[in-house]
């Protein structure tokens, strides 16, 4: 009492009000919205509000923890690990977040989700970029709940912890509304684990629509994989998926393999069976299926419907679909032909979504600026030699702070430069460069050749010349050194 006495009774200059006045205002400011600078380390939000900032982990703690059920905001910040931690741990009962406009990074090797949240009330992820991690993991939805994915840009999803998926919701028990919508999802072979890109499981009332997927691939070319594009399993119900184009994801482009009321139509799925370069995926099997596996008595009423469907298997033969249980179906959709399903329609898939994109004033990831990811070239001068011989490697990058080679070669190395090399066999080089937006790698192949040499030393006596014959006939002198290839 006798402190607020005397500050009433205190006269001050007009200088010190001026200073309370900015001060009062700061303070009201930051609890009516309540708003952070960069961070460095990892931050538990415990109190409701709207947080930007720039944090960054190691090891098994993610950058960034929710614990509260009061609403938060994330909005224009960079959240990366270097570890194998969910960058966004929001494993607290009735979180209610809004994630927008900000940058999750993980290492090559991957992390774990980007959002990981379970008995949550309500997420909406919207234009954020997704490099290298698992994407967002949603378990065990509250009533009332709700969940929207939209306009994200996601690069290369990967996991060092889980099999993978850009988004996955899981094991609701009520139904809620779910919209993943306007995503594009691009990975690399042999630069992603990812399973099932979009993977519906024991959950209802999802519309996924207007995404564009590619990327799921096998570890290597002769593996076996068992992802896919979209998948609808595990008793999911009453989903539906529209409107979007899946390209290059291997066993499956689009699958119902489990509930009811589910609807797959006015998709397109692209595939032509092989990597870049031409080579067969044995994995390679079907676009679009709807079966019961499982023999699920409560499968029933899951149709496909005017899609337009271009698949090749390993064979090289059409396998556009499999609808064994309603096979009037196969007619309601279009079929491309083999011949017609090729890497270039592939490439013009993308050209299509940037076209739509357009026409419909979207804009994917991240509204600032995007960090791209490394690009890596690497060439080998000449690329066949005898045993013996050197050859020179020659690899540039962009976007790049660092390569590392791996395969034949090992070590460091400069983002660009040139190496002489000596294989004493056919060996394969491969460097990967590193960047802010993540990691990339090229390969090259030098060829030994095993052919050998062979050379005889001859002296004939009066005699003015020799014919030697066989596969081909050399006339030469009485006394000489013949070196045959």
């Amino acid at each position: 009492m006798k402190t607020i006495t005397s500050l009433k009774n205190n006269k001050f200059s007009s200088s010190k009000l001026i200073i309370f006045a900015i001060v009062f205002a700061a303070i009201g400011g930051i609890l009516i919205y309540r708003s952070f600078a960069a961070t460095s380390g990892p931050i538990t939000i415990t109190i409701g509000g709207t947080y930007t900032g720039d944090w960054a982990s190691s090891g098994t703690t993610s950058p960034v923890k929710i614990a509260t059920s009061q609403p938060v905001i994330i909005e224009n910040s960079t959240i990366s690990t270097t570890g194998s931690a969910n960058l966004v741990d929001a494993n607290y009962a009735g979180v209610n977040i809004i994630i927008r406009n900000s940058k999750f990074n993980a290492p090559a090797t991957g992390a774990g989700q980007a959002i990981f949240a379970y008995n949550y009330k309500s997420i909406t992820m919207e234009h954020n970029d997704i490099n290298g991690s698992w994407g967002i993991r949603l378990d065990n939805a509250q009533a009332g709940g709700a969940v929207t994915v939209r306009y994200n840009k996601a690069r290369n999803i990967n996991s060092s912890v889980y099999a993978p998926h850009f988004f996955q919701t899981a094991n609701n028990v009520y139904t809620i509304p779910i919209e993943v919508a306007w995503n594009e999802v691009i990975s690399t072979f042999t630069q992603t684990n990812v399973e099932d890109v979009i993977n519906i499981h024991s959950s209802s009332g999802a519309k996924v629509h207007d995404n564009y997927i590619q990327g799921a691939y096998p570890p290597t070319l002769t593996g076996g994989f068992s992802g896919s594009g979209i998948m609808i399993d595990s008793g999911a119900h009453d989903n539906e998926i529209y409107n979007n184009q899946v390209v290059d994801t291997t066993n499956v482009g689009i699958g119902i393999s489990s509930g009811w009321n589910n609807s797959v139509h006015d998709n397109r799925v692209i595939f032509d069976g092989r990597d870049d370069s031409g080579n067969i995926f044995t994995a390679a099997n079907v676009g679009i299926y709807a079966y019961n596996p499982n023999s699920e008595p409560t499968w029933t009423n899951n149709h496909v419907f005017n899609n337009t469907i271009g698949w090749i298997k390993a064979d090289g033969g059409r396998n556009t679909m499999y609808l064994p249980v309603y096979p009037e179906d196969y007619a309601k959709n279009t079929e491309l032909a083999a011949s017609s399903t090729t890497h270039a329609l592939e490439i013009a898939e993308y050209q299509l979504w940037l076209n739509k994109l357009s026409s419909n004033g979207v804009t994917v990831g991240s509204t600032g600026t995007t960090t791209p990811l490394p690009t890596v070239a690497l060439s080998a001068s000449p690329s066949t030699i005898s045993s013996g011989q050197s050859a020179n490697l020659t690899w540039s990058s962009t976007n790049a702070a660092s390569c590392t080679a791996s395969g034949t070669w090992s070590g460091v190395k400069a983002t660009s430069g040139t190496q002489v090399v000596t294989p004493t066999a056919t060996s394969t080089y491969t460097i990967t460069c590193s960047g802010a937006g993540g990691s990339s790698s090229a390969n090259t192949n030098i060829t030994v050749s095993t052919t050998n040499t062979a050379g005889w030393t001859y002296c004939a006596t009066e005699a003015t010349h020799c014919t030697f014959s066989g596969s081909r006939s050399v006339r030469y002198g009485a006394n000489d050194t013949y070196f045959i290839p």
